[in-house]
Parts: C-alpha cells; structure tokens; sequence
C-alpha cells in the first residue's frame, strides 16, 4: 500500500490489527528505508517496514496495550495500465473475464467431485458438506450448469448437421 493514495484501506487494516478505538488524528509518513511510521495522536506509533530481501513486511507497535509483531509476506499484483479512469465499457468486460475465470475454477472443481482421488474423498465430502449449504454457491453452481450444458448441446447438434 502507498501511503498518500491508500491511507483509508491501510489505516482500516491497522485498526483492525492493533484493535484501536476511533481515532480522531493520524498521520502517515514514508521514510527514505522503505520503511512507514503511523503517529496516532492517542496511541503508540505503528512502524511498518519492508525487507526487499526476504519478501517480507513487518508491522509493529505497542498500540493496544502490548507490544507486537506481525510478519507478512509480500506479493506482486498484476499490474493493469491504462490511460486516466477506465471507462464503464472496459470495467464490464475486466468483471465479466473475472467472472469467467471464477465459473472455470468453480465448473472445474464440481467436475472433479464426480470422481476424487481416493486418498481424497474424505476431503471432498466435507466440501460438499460445506458448500451444499451456501444456496448462493449452489445458485451459481446450477446456472453453470445450464449454461454450459445448453451450449453444449447447441454445439454438439450444430456438429451432429454437419455430417
């Protein structure tokens, strides 16, 4: 997270890290070691700092009453470059690839229900347990379902014709 541009998401996250009540001032500054103090005008300071070499960020404080110490892990995100704000068109078709990978994901793994492992089934059962009981996931699950299977057969047909 920059500070300047993404202080709400990165003081939310803290917030609910060091369990802090409402604040009425804070202040972030980013330091030349790549490191990321937050001045809380009510509490001890937040330090973040980033270790380049491990891929790790650590974020410390005594805020909340005792001090302590938490570890994360560092990951690249995709980076999407465009020029200015995207437009409503171009948001729509990032949302429905995003959709499409997500019903892949999804269609692949009820696909793989029919048939698990045997050192797996134990495993998959309790998915079916759990997910069984999720009527949105199940709503979603029935339309891929008819979606896919009424393509399908469209295809199939339209090949079928051309013997």
């Amino acid at each position: 997270m920059i500070p300047s541009r993404d202080n709400e998401l990165l003081w939310s996250n803290l917030k609910q890290i060091f369990d802090l009540e409402s604040v009425i001032q804070y202040d972030i500054k980013k330091h030349d070691d790549n490191s990321i103090t937050v001045n809380i005008t009510s509490s001890p300071s937040i330090v973040i700092k980033l270790d380049k070499a491990r891929n790790k960020v650590q974020v410390m404080s005594t805020a909340g009453g005792e001090f302590k110490v938490f570890e994360y892990d560092v990951r690249q995100l995709e980076m999407v470059v465009s020029k200015g704000i995207p437009s409503e068109e171009s948001m729509k078709d990032i949302v429905n690839d995003a959709k499409k990978r997500l019903e892949q994901l999804i269609y692949e793994f009820v696909y793989s229900l029919a048939s698990p492992a045997p050192d797996t089934r134990n495993e998959f059962s309790y998915y079916c347990e759990i997910l069984s009981k999720y009527d949105r996931f199940v709503k979603v699950v029935e339309q891929i379902y008819e979606d896919r299977h009424k393509g399908f057969d469209r295809g199939h047909k339209i090949l079928m014709n051309y013997r």
